[in-house]
């Protein structure tokens, strides 16, 4: 049996919080989304950390849960994918600062927020994330083993869902490394997108 519970308008930040986890069904649609939609999203990021809008609704977030923990994504998989790699992005120009010497310590301490609040937990000693967002049969190994943990994006042997993911990455790394050259910088815009990007959550309880 199924409920429709209360719609809410949700930022990211909330959506990611509080030990919450998504998981897109193995059958669903792969990652699509392409370079046309990532500046539609950049554009957006832009106004907002220019001041020149106090936030961006980004659409609808379809969820079915049994608990209010554990969600399954009906709709709206491409978005949080999308900020998904985001994220793990900024971790990734934070980490080029780390290895350049740059406020090393601060930095790291940002990174492991971002990962710890954003992204799962990494175990060091077999280096697996447990990841808030598990995508489908197509993606997820991918994102898992590669993305998540920043390694160089392999593109020989890959599916169209793996290079859209890879080549989300790299167009976003490519923009955040001009635009960031400290640390502090680029926390002010993680700030800014994981509070002022919302979603509107219609999640779906079963009974």
């Amino acid at each position: 049996m199924k409920g429709i519970q209360a719609t809410s308008n949700d930022t990211y930040r909330k959506l990611m919080g509080n030990g919450l986890r998504y998981e897109i069904p193995k059958f669903q649609r792969d990652y699509s989304w392409e370079s046309e939609h990532w500046d539609d999203l950049w554009q957006d990021i832009l106004l907002i950390i220019q001041n020149e809008e106090n936030e961006h609704y980004m659409g609808y977030l379809v969820l079915q849960t049994s608990d209010n923990k554990s969600f399954t994504i009906i709709d709206g998989q491409q978005r949080l994918t999308t900020l998904s790699i985001l994220i793990l992005v900024v971790i990734k120009v934070l980490s080029d600062f780390v290895e350049e010497g740059i406020e090393k310590a601060n930095n790291q301490l940002r990174i492991d927020s971002y990962r710890k609040n954003y992204i799962g937990t990494l175990d060091t000693v077999t280096l697996i994330s447990d990841n808030k967002l598990k995508l489908n049969r197509n993606s997820d190994e991918y994102y898992r083993n590669n993305i998540v943990l920043l390694k160089n994006l392999p593109l020989r042997n890959t599916n169209t869902s793996e290079k859209h993911m890879r080549e989300c990455f790299l167009w976003f790394y490519d923009r955040l490394s001009k635009k960031f050259k400290i640390g502090e910088d680029i926390a002010q815009f993680v700030e800014k997108i994981v509070d002022k990007l919302f979603l509107l959550s219609l999640p779906l309880l079963i009974r």
